[in-house]
């Protein structure tokens, strides 16, 4: 018998299961029955602002029908070059409960990179925050297909008097957008989405759902496809190794 076979490990798991069962659901599918099982609880909480499961399922309801009415369709990517912040978390599940792939990559990517990411994912649509427009905005004519550029803005998300705060600080060295510039607002997106309408949810467990850049330590860049599978079982696995299940009414600290 191997080792493996005989898992001498498993001794030292104490109340960790040594297997769990991985439901054959999509990522968004996942969150939303959490939505449902706990209306009431706090999804997140951004600088002081807290959004209920409620809260974050119509959230992620409506951005979905936004990204539809954008044009976005299954197997669409749309690059999400965010920080934690509510407009990248919605869409990562909006885009998922249509059946896109959101593409995610850091904010302070270089522009180079980014029209790279863009050509690589063939990206649709790019979100990113208005302090990042001029960058994004430099990088479009490197691009090989058209792609729409969405902007969100910190100082909606947050709580007063922090939003106050925010635009008399902060909010100062944002350089001011153009006039007519190629770009849709998020509030805007978000209008459009509420004249949609959404089909059935056809996501299956097994589809990719989002792709991610590796560091390119040995060469070039690549992306790689991930299955809503793999994500929901990395979850899965997170809280059943964390010695607290159930976790529900617990926090998690993202930096």
């Amino acid at each position: 018998m191997g080792l493996s076979a005989a898992a001498p490990w498993l001794k030292y798991y104490g109340d960790t299961p040594a297997t769990i069962a991985y439901p054959h659901v999509t990522m968004t599918q996942l969150i939303l029955e959490t939505c449902r099982k706990y209306p009431k609880s706090y999804a997140y909480e951004f600088m002081g602002k807290k959004t209920t499961y409620a809260q974050f399922a119509a959230r992620i309801d409506l951005t979905a029908r936004a990204y539809q009415a954008l044009g976005i369709r299954r197997g669409d990517r749309v690059t999400i070059c965010m920080p934690n912040c509510p407009q990248a978390i919605d869409s990562f599940y909006a885009l998922g409960r249509i059946g896109a792939i959101p593409t995610m990559i850091h904010p302070l990517s270089a522009a180079g990179e980014i029209a790279f990411y863009l050509n690589a994912s063939r990206s649709r649509a790019i979100l990113t925050l208005d302090q990042f427009y001029a960058k994004v905005a430099s990088t479009l004519p490197l691009v090989d297909h058209p792609v729409t550029v969405l902007l969100a803005r910190v100082k909606d998300e947050l709580p007063q008097p922090l939003k106050t705060g925010y635009a008399l600080t902060q909010g100062r060295r944002i350089p001011a957008l153009p006039r007519g510039g190629d770009y849709v607002m998020w509030n805007d997106f978000l209008a459009a989405g509420r004249r949609e309408k959404l089909g059935p949810d056809t996501g299956k467990y097994d589809d990719g759902a989002v792709i991610l850049f590796s560091g390119g330590t040995t060469g070039t860049t690549k992306g790689i496809l991930l299955s809503h599978y793999n994500f929901n079982a990395l979850a899965l696995q997170t809280a059943a190794a964390s010695g607290f299940a159930p976790i529900a009414g617990l926090k998690m600290l993202s930096v």
